[in-house]
This record gives structure tokens, C-alpha cells and sequence, in this order.
């Protein structure tokens, strides 16, 4: 019997031989590295253990010991790594009295590590503050003075290796 197999993240099962406890070989329980590096006594082959999905670890008998065990085990996706951070932004009422005022994505969001294609949606503020896919932020003309705050669903779509993230971020913007 082989303990400990269950789901491993993101590495491939040749590095996490740890997360696997004991073998059971007659009556004997022997330590799986033990076994496997130490005493020669058992084959250990892998399959389908670098990418995310189901793997396969088979242990064959050699010398004294006899028979094939196979276990799955699943890999999953790794969290994605994207931070994000709003900004603030000082607009003068001038700027905005008589046309919108385009805010690049740069001067109101940071955003870094992110895995797969990132996008950008309005969250919740005021009405006359709208959110692009691609992060620009839009002050409708007419905004009045004040202090608002824009909050901002920042999404990395993932890729095969890792998950999806979202993350909401306060965008502080004062219009003087």
C-alpha cells in the first residue's frame, strides 16, 4: 500500500517524493526514499507528472521484492501571481468641465506578476467614472469637485499552468 498520494501543485512528482510516506512490502513497511535510493529495491517510474492533470507513479519489485503498484494522482493549476494597486489621481475641474478626461491604466493601476492576459472592470464609484477593458479610466465631463474613489476588478486570465486571479483595487480620485 502506498500512503500520502493525493494532489501535488504545480511541480512535477519527481520533485515532491517527500509527499509520499511508506510502502508496505509483505509485513514490512519500509520508507518510500529508503526503498526507492537507498536499498535499489523497487523501480519508480513516472508518467504524465509534468503538466497539470491526472499522473501516474508505477513502483516495480526488483531483487526481493515482486509485483507493480500504480498510483494516480492529480497536479493542479498554481495560484496566479498578480498584485495590483490603485493609485491616486488629482484632476483639475478645469480639465473635466467641458470634455472627459482619459486616464491611462499606468498612472491609475500598477499591476505585476501577472500570468495570462490581463483585463479591467468597473467595480462600483460614481457614474460618471468608467472603466476600459484595457484599465483606461474615463472622467465624464461635468464630474463635480470632490474626492472619489473608483474601485476596479483586475483579472489575469491564467494560462494552462495556472489559475485565473481577480483582484479589486481602490483607485482614489479628487477633482479640485
Amino acid at each position: 500500500m502506498i500512503a500520502g498520494i493525493t494532489a501535488f501543485s504545480g511541480l512535477a512528482f519527481a520533485e515532491q517524493l517527500d509527499g509520499i510516506d511508506q510502502i508496505t512490502s509483505d509485513s514490512n513497511r519500509w520508507d518510500l526514499r529508503d526503498a526507492c535510493m537507498q536499498y535499489g529495491d523497487y523501480t519508480v517510474e513516472y508518467v504524465n507528472n509534468k503538466s497539470v492533470g491526472t499522473a501516474k507513479v508505477i513502483f516495480r519489485g526488483i531483487g526481493n521484492f515482486k509485483g507493480t503498484k500504480t498510483e494516480t494522482f492529480k497536479i493542479n493549476k498554481r495560484n496566479n501571481t498578480l498584485t495590483a494597486e490603485g493609485k491616486k489621481i488629482t484632476v483639475n475641474k478645469s480639465a473635466v468641465k467641458k470634455k472627459n478626461k482619459k486616464i491611462t491604466r499606468k498612472k491609475a493601476i500598477t499591476v505585476s506578476k501577472a500570468i495570462g492576459k490581463v483585463t479591467y472592470k468597473k467595480a462600483s464609484g460614481n457614474k460618471k467614472l468608467t472603466v476600459a477593458k484595457n484599465g483606461t479610466i474615463t472622467i465624464r465631463k461635468g464630474l463635480s469637485k470632490g474626492t472619489y474613489t473608483l474601485k476596479v476588478k483586475v483579472t489575469a486570465a491564467g494560462n494552462s499552468t495556472y489559475k485565473a486571479k481577480t483582484k479589486t483595487v481602490a483607485v482614489k480620485i479628487k477633482v479640485k
